[in-house]
């Protein structure tokens, strides 16, 4: 699962979404570097929008990338996987905190 945020100002209603679309989300190859793409393009049977990432932490995007947490978890257990870095993340989106308080949306 990956947790995705409308466009600002919009919402399921405004982009006539009733939840019975297929989605097709494309530009998640960011997700196979360091760090996380700040939006993704979503197709949601026709209607095409681009939604905001709301993967937080570098430890988010460890468990994507490994399909969850719990398979993460087994991977550091076995030490098949590095353990979360916390490199240089998002330096570019310092606005994420005040969005994150202010925009969260529900489906």
């Amino acid at each position: 699962m990956l947790p995705l945020q409308f466009p600002e100002g919009h919402s399921a209603s405004s982009l006539g979404l009733t939840g019975e679309e297929t989605f097709e989300i494309t530009g998640i190859d960011g997700f196979n570097e360091v760090g996380v793409p700040a939006t993704v393009r979503v197709d949601a049977g026709g209607m095409v929008f681009d939604a905001v990432v709301r993967v937080e932490t570098p430890a988010e995007a460890a468990y994507y990338r490994h399909g969850g947490i719990l398979p993460y978890v087994l991977r550091q257990l076995l030490g098949d996987s590095p353990p979360v870095t916390h490199a240089p993340w998002r330096a570019a989106r310092p606005d994420r905190q005040a969005q994150r308080a202010t925009e969260t949306v529900g489906c």
